[in-house]
């Protein structure tokens, strides 16, 4: 009984960091067009307004972006960023 109440709150943890990582790549295409968007020079004052800091924006933008293949099979952002880093490293040595 409380081993399956263990089980039972540790699958919403799993679920709530998977549901976060969909939500920090959601973010990371918004970031990535509204970076695009703003004249040379001002994203760092418009990022700003957001309360997100240039080093996180940069995160979920890479992670929005990233071409690593079994990014969407990670079930934390963690998860995807160390995918994301071992396929740009691999990706870096070839070339």
């Amino acid at each position: 009984m409380l081993l399956a109440k263990v089980k039972t709150a540790y699958a919403a943890i799993i679920q709530a960091e998977r549901a976060n990582l969909e939500r920090a790549m959601e973010i990371g295409r918004l970031l990535y067009k509204a970076r695009e968007a703003c004249p040379h020079g001002e994203w760092e004052v418009a990022l700003e307004k957001t309360g997100i800091s240039v080093s996180r924006a940069n995160v979920f933008i890479r992670l929005s972006q990233s071409q690593a293949p079994g990014i969407v099979a990670c079930r934390s952002i963690r998860e995807a960023m160390e995918v994301m880093n071992e396929h740009d490293a691999v990706n870096t040595d070839r070339g």
